[in-house]
């Protein structure tokens, strides 16, 4: 379970500035995963296997989204952390999850949070939930800045046809998390309304 806090761009830079981060090795690849005492505030994929070994990286230098970030690299807290994520859907208490960004953003995102666990939308369905049919763009404009993968759960959205495509992190990434949650890539188109 998810508790998901959205905060304005203003009320999260400085809650940022005391991030912790480190490397965990998820069962979908490496990832970077960012967290403050109040929770976790970043979480992204990466596709160079040698980013972990670098010598002096800091964490604004491995993300765009986190520059001019002063930051405490804790590669040891993160593995206990990092198995609680991808546990997510047996969590016994949930994980909080902090991000900033404009209010249209931080809408789509806590409807992201609201699909099910194996469960996929389009993004015109996801415009539909969150009240503007008309904004499909801007909602996978809005997916493809998720600062939190995978606990914001923008690799359940795909196109109308049923393609998958458009995952900031690669569309192999996206089709092996689908899959691992029993989705089958194939299957027919899904219907607006009967997910969400």
């Amino acid at each position: 379970m998810i508790h998901l806090l959205t905060l304005s761009d203003s009320e999260f830079v400085d809650l940022r500035q005391r991030m912790n981060w480190g490397w965990f090795e998820s069962p979908f690849g490496l990832c970077s995963v960012g967290w403050t005492k109040q929770g976790i505030v970043h979480l992204a994929f990466h596709a160079d296997l040698r980013d972990r070994d670098a010598d002096g990286h800091t964490f604004s230098h491995l993300s765009q989204d986190w520059t001019l970030l002063e930051s405490n690299r804790d590669d040891t807290t993160v593995q206990g952390l990092g198995k609680r994520v991808y546990q997510s859907e047996l969590f016994l208490s949930p994980l909080t999850v902090l991000v900033g960004g404009t209010v249209f953003q931080r809408r789509v995102w806590q409807a992201l949070t609201q699909i099910p666990w194996g469960v996929v939308v389009s993004y015109g369905c996801l415009a539909q939930k969150i009240g503007n049919p008309r904004v499909a763009r801007a909602v996978g404009a809005a997916c493809s800045v998720n600062p939190v993968g995978y606990l914001i759960p923008c690799h359940r959205v795909i196109l109308g046809s049923g393609g998958i495509e458009g995952y900031r992190w690669g569309t192999e990434r996206k089709m092996r998390l689908l899959e691992a949650e029993g989705f089958r890539v194939s299957s027919p188109r899904q219907r607006c309304g009967a997910s969400l």
